[in-house]
């Protein structure tokens, strides 16, 4: 309770692939902006002062940075995507998971963000944009309903950052502790169960789907899989974590791997 009504920090990662981490610090301190490793991954992500605007830390414009909590890797580098395949990020707003599997993609392969609404999508491509990514496709399309976005076959790899009930990110989404309820946290489940039965066929064999939500509630996390995967004979489970704040000094997630045999 006490971690959830703190205000959280600005987190930040610098695009590894434009500028190194100790360049970055660097430009900071010539403009003045006390930045510091963050120390739950201090060799990604650093936290600056609260009271300075985004826009005014310097490489915003030309795209050197991208705003991120250090939970937000696990399930990218559970993802793994490498350089030439195909990815498909299923519900991809605001598009920072995108970025991160942009940059470890080197501008080589085929990166799909996805999501429901227009508007959304208009998120998406705004970060694109600033972050310099123009051969990041986006496609608007329900993860819940089997089809082909972009008119791509299956893809090596997908992510499915799921909508849930926030409830391991209430110190950023104080609002989520007056939405919640069993009934709410059910209907979740529902659609997080829906959306892995529409994703699953685009998988190819031997492919990689990873499933995370900022949820802490095992309705919507190992109890969800564990009921799909029984379900569903043609996957595994290959492994899956789940970080709880305050001990992990992050936001709070659950991420699973499933991989198609």
């Amino acid at each position: 309770c006490k971690w959830d009504n703190q205000p959280a920090p600005i987190i930040v990662h610098p695009d590894t692939g434009k500028i190194a981490l100790k360049n970055f610090i660097e430009l900071l301190e010539k403009a003045g902006v006390e930045g510091k490793p963050h120390p739950a991954d201090p060799a990604r992500c650093i936290e600056i002062p609260h009271g300075i605007s985004l826009q005014a830390v310097p490489g915003y414009a030309d795209g050197l940075f991208s705003v991120h909590d250090p939970s937000t890797f696990a399930a990218v580098d559970m993802l793994a995507p490498e350089p030439g395949e195909t990815v498909l990020d299923a519900c991809a707003a605001p598009g920072g998971k995108t970025l991160l599997i942009a940059e470890l993609m080197k501008g080589r392969g085929t990166l799909v963000a996805m999501d429901t609404h227009e508007d959304r999508l208009a998120t998406v491509r705004t970060n694109m944009t600033r972050m310099r990514l123009p051969w990041v496709r986006l496609a608007q399309g329900d993860a819940t309903k089997p089809g082909t976005p972009a008119g791509i076959g299956r893809f090596d790899r997908i992510l499915a950052d799921v909508p849930c009930t926030n409830t391991g990110v209430l110190r950023r989404r104080p609002d989520a502790r007056w939405r919640f309820s069993v009934t709410r946290m059910q209907g979740m489940a529902q659609k997080q169960h829906a959306i892995l039965d529409g994703l699953g066929p685009l998988l190819a064999p031997g492919g990689r789907l990873v499933y995370s939500t900022c949820s802490l509630e095992p309705e919507e996390g190992e109890q969800l899989i564990e009921n799909w995967v029984k379900q569903n004979p043609s996957f595994r489970l290959a492994g899956h974590k789940r970080l709880i704040p305050p001990a992990c000094q992050t936001d709070g997630i659950y991420a699973a791997t499933l991989e198609r045999v």
